[in-house]
């Protein structure tokens, strides 16, 4: 699914409007380059087998990961990878 973040004053009609519940997240930021997905590739194997393996967390019953896009082509982009987590 791709999504936006909808302000108050946003017109949504047409759209489906979906409400993710207040969690505890954990936010990984990754350099991107369009054409290129490796960083974004490994920094998601490495959360999953590095981070959680040695965090005091796990991941929350939530239905969402996400991932926030920003930047442009001549600055590349960013990425942040948000993971509902909770305590183990």
């Amino acid at each position: 699914m791709i999504g936006c973040i909808k302000h108050a004053d946003a017109k949504s009609a047409g759209y489906t409007v979906l409400s993710i519940p207040k969690q505890t997240w954990a936010v990984f930021s990754v350099v991107w380059a369009s054409q290129d997905n490796t960083n974004l590739h490994e920094t998601w194997q490495r959360i999953y087998s590095e981070w959680f393996p040695l965090a005091n967390y796990e991941h929350a019953d939530c239905d969402f990961d996400l991932e926030l896009y920003y930047g442009d082509r001549d600055s590349n982009y960013g990425v942040e990878i948000w993971i509902p987590i909770k305590k183990k």
